[in-house]
């Protein structure tokens, strides 16, 4: 084990690590604020998908679905980036003789509650709060665009059944598959 060394106004920190445990708490502070970047991108092309969808602008909806993969496979990075950067953070706990609580239970909070720095303090906690409101923002747009594609389909459904004489049996199982219908158009039994 390193040698514990006082780091200025930071905590006590043991060298072995790599670096003094506030500095870590910075790094995950700056991961952080780069997830919230993307979740408000996220937040902003699922409104164009919403915008889309009520238009059914396919062209607008197909480039809100492809930005939000991309933003998606950002959000996964910074995690990974995150989680890496919490491991290291664990593992000098360990070193040190400090007690660690599982994965699951380091939570953001709980990172906060360990820094002995007011700003990186400040500044986890503004990020914390910032990313729980975008998620709950996301959560609900992500809530009506379903609504509306299912709206769609009932819709769909139903002029489908209306164009093949389905007599409202339903096209689609519960499952998704589709069921057998004769396919005779309700216009094919005029002519």
């Amino acid at each position: 084990m390193g040698d514990l060394v006082a780091t200025g106004d930071e905590e006590w920190s043991d060298t072995s690590a790599g670096r003094p445990e506030s500095e870590s708490l910075e790094g995950m502070a700056a991961i952080l604020e780069g997830e919230a970047m993307v979740y408000t991108d996220l937040v902003k092309w699922a409104e164009k998908k919403r915008v889309a969808l009520l238009g059914t602008k396919l062209d607008a909806l197909e480039e809100a679905i492809r930005a939000e993969q991309a933003l998606v496979w950002q959000v996964n990075r910074f995690e990974r980036r995150r989680l890496s950067l919490e491991e290291e953070m664990a593992a000098a706990m360990v070193e040190r003789g400090e007690p660690v609580p599982p994965g699951g239970q380091r939570t953001l909070r709980y990172w906060i509650e360990r820094s002995h720095r007011v700003g990186v303090a400040r500044r986890l906690e503004e990020v914390r709060v910032k990313l729980l409101g975008l998620a709950d923002a996301l959560r609900r747009l992500n809530e009506l665009n379903a609504v509306l594609v299912k709206q769609g389909m009932v819709f769909l459904e139903f002029s489908l059944e209306a164009l093949l004489g389905g007599g409202g049996c339903g096209l689609y199982g519960s499952s998704g598959e589709p069921k057998k219908v004769a396919a005779v158009s309700q216009f094919s039994r005029r002519i």
